[in-house]
């Protein structure tokens, strides 16, 4: 990894910097540095590559520390129930919002999507008001960790996604539904409305590996700076995973971002393209 450094005396630097002394709550264990693999190395375990996806995270934390932010180990009690009270909501208001399509176009729907939606037509309307008192009380919570430090870190996904077919992931040696697997690491913030963002932070197996940033309500300003101070002195966001070849006669396709096709006059953004193209 190319470290950088910031230029110092910069009239932005106050409105874009990490200050020193930033209090960060870390949501893994860090313990000295952690061992980043080389890029092109594959190991075909799916373990090894959970493992491997922790142990980059934890290196991103301790880039942050170099960078000044005092990293504190947190524990929500609000990350292990987050997804029971985000579905007992989500079910029944999703339900709502797609009840003239599930009378008219119920086909339409995807196996899985559909199989939630109904799911939300049937559920108790009790359900749906103690998951809304559920989330207040998640929301007070998390709140209170915010006392504690300015922004929270984790892993933006437990594992690297499946290959396409496969809908379960090895995490502590389970196979777990990958759904499900993703549960705890998105449903909290979008359950109580924090502000998140995921910066790039190494490769597995040539896929990128992601860190969460999370502020507290309203704390979108503070979780930008954090991001844009670590793209700053790291630049995994500048690399791109090598793609594939697709076999003779099978080519999948691409969505990929052209650039300029000339002076004067430029391509549209995106195009399909096939691997080989």
């Amino acid at each position: 990894m190319e470290r950088r450094h910031a230029r110092s005396g910069s009239p932005y630097e106050e409105t874009i910097g990490f200050s020193r002394g930033v209090r960060l709550g870390s949501t893994v264990a860090v313990s000295g540095t952690a061992p980043v693999w080389p890029d092109g190395h594959v190991d075909p375990d799916p373990a090894i590559q959970a493992r491997r996806c922790w142990e980059i995270v934890v290196a991103a934390l301790e880039e942050l520390r170099s960078l000044g932010a005092d990293l504190t180990p947190v524990a929500p009690p609000l990350l292990e129930h987050a997804g029971a009270i985000q579905q007992a909501v989500q079910f029944q208001e999703a339900a709502e919002a797609h009840r003239e399509w599930l009378r008219t176009r119920l086909r339409d729907y995807g196996e899985d999507v559909r199989a939630r939606l109904l799911t939300g037509l049937v559920l108790p309307s009790t359900l749906y008001v103690t998951g809304q008192r559920a989330r207040r009380l998640a929301f007070e919570e998390l709140r209170r960790t915010f006392d504690r430090v300015d922004l929270l870190a984790a892993p933006t996904m437990p594992a690297l996604p499946p290959h396409i077919g496969k809908e379960t992931v090895e995490i502590d040696g389970r196979e777990t539904p990958y759904r499900l697997s993703l549960i705890p690491y998105n449903s909290p913030w979008s359950l109580v409305g924090s502000p998140v963002v995921s910066v790039p932070c190494g490769l597995v197996e040539g896929l990128p590996v992601g860190l969460a940033l999370v502020g507290p309500h309203l704390g979108e300003a503070t979780v930008l700076r954090a991001a844009h101070a670590f793209q700053r002195a790291t630049d995994w966001h500048e690399r791109r995973p090598e793609l594939a070849s697709a076999p003779s006669g099978n080519a999948a396709p691409l969505l990929a971002r052209e650039k300029p096709a000339g002076e004067g006059r430029r391509e549209p953004a995106y195009r399909t393209r096939y691997v080989g193209d």
